[in-house]
């Protein structure tokens, strides 16, 4: 009596992925961060000398090594590598990703000389800008991740979706996201934002540099600290807290407020978080954020009102101060008196919390992820169709 076994090589190396821990990659506006999910921080962190939605390929002045205490044959762009490894080319994955033929051996040798990894043996997860990422670099990430490196499964979110997951302390509040070039406000509840409530507006920390940069100009009699320092103050009035720009960090986080939810304000108010690298870059930009939303509201009147006791209590009742905001007005009580909090400090670096929050996410066997998964089987299914098609 003989017994067959069938064994199928690639359902054994997903089930060995899905014991792993995943491999992390965020790509950010300013930099590309990589590490393994579970881990405190990221192993990689390479920058861009120019901003992700405006560069095709990553070249090798587009992405640099930041620590030097690698060799110098890790240390060099995707161009150096494709040109001395000679890694064979997928017809399919070039043809499918226009522009992108360098990012394929760039990531190999990204596996190969930092992580130190096979990349059929994780899964993989990548943060995306949520809208703003450039045209056709998730379908060529998806197509050169699964066919060309053979990665089991890779699963694609955005920061929203995982910095809850790095704050861990509340199931509520708001966001405030302030990035190279632009400034993202959203509300979250359970662990999902809240659609219609994000605002992005183009007030990111290479704004307040360049406006700096220009008022150090105009006063170059001044020394030179003084005029950054008051270079700094009013453009952080102008561009982050006056509110008749539209433009302006307060507006925006005063529109996110006005869209969300009646019963939800209360609780995301007590829970402000601000997170990016404009943060990191702005000192004590929390607390002044907290004194200039404060100031736009005033005391109206006093009435007493009859409570359920049969007791006379006296109300304060608040209004905004300019009357050409009186769309905010519906506001003035939830701010004054909820009372308003900030989360700081934070237990990780702020312009870390996406990624914090997808190497947590990644270490998690979550039911309801599953289905976001996109396997290599379906790809190399949707890949045979494609060709036969042809």
């Amino acid at each position: 009596m003989s017994s067959k076994f069938n064994r199928s090589y690639s359902s054994n190396i997903d089930i060995a992925s899905r014991q792993s821990n995943a491999v992390v990659f965020e790509f950010g506006t300013a930099y590309i961060r990589i590490g393994i999910a579970g881990e405190s921080k990221p192993r990689r962190i390479f920058p861009l000398s120019s901003p992700l939605h405006s560069i095709s390929p990553l070249s090798e002045q587009s992405c640099t090594q930041t620590t030097s205490s690698t060799s110098s044959t890790a240390a060099d762009g995707p161009s150096y590598w494709s040109s001395c490894c000679n890694f064979p080319q997928d017809l399919f994955v070039v043809k499918s990703c226009p522009g992108y033929e360098d990012l394929g051996p760039w990531l190999r040798n990204l596996y190969t000389y930092h992580l130190l990894l096979k990349p059929r043996s994780r899964r993989v997860v990548v943060v995306l800008p949520i809208y703003h990422h450039p045209p056709g670099l998730k379908s060529a990430l998806e197509a050169i991740f699964l066919t060309q490196l053979q990665v089991p499964s890779i699963l694609f979110t955005h920061p929203f979706e995982t910095i809850p997951y790095a704050i861990g302390e509340t199931n509520a509040g708001i966001i405030v996201d302030i990035g190279k070039e632009e400034g993202r406000i959203v509300c979250f509840f359970n662990g999902n934002m809240c659609e219609n409530t994000l605002q992005i507006v183009p007030i990111g920390y290479q704004v307040v540099v360049k406006q700096i940069r220009r008022d150090c100009c105009k006063h170059p009699d001044k020394l030179v600290a003084n005029a950054t320092r008051y270079g700094t103050k009013q453009v952080l009035e102008d561009v982050f807290f006056d509110l008749d720009n539209p433009n302006s960090l307060m507006y925006a986080f005063l529109s996110c407020l006005v869209e969300c939810p009646l019963d939800l304000r209360k609780q995301v108010v007590q829970h402000i978080v601000f997170v990016g690298g404009g943060v990191e870059g702005i000192p004590h930009l929390e607390q002044r954020f907290l004194k200039s939303i404060q100031s736009l509201f005033v005391e109206r009147k006093k009435v007493e009102c009859i409570t359920a006791n049969k007791t006379i209590k006296e109300t304060t009742i608040y209004g905004i101060q300019n009357e050409k905001h009186e769309r905010f007005d519906k506001l003035a009580t939830l701010i004054m008196t909820a009372p308003l909090s900030i989360m700081y400090p934070l237990h990780f670096r702020p312009s870390c919390m996406a990624w914090i929050g997808a190497s947590i996410m990644g270490s998690m066997q979550l039911s309801n992820d599953n289905q976001k998964w996109i396997h290599r089987s379906q790809s190399v299914l949707l890949e045979s169709k494609t060709k036969s098609i042809i």
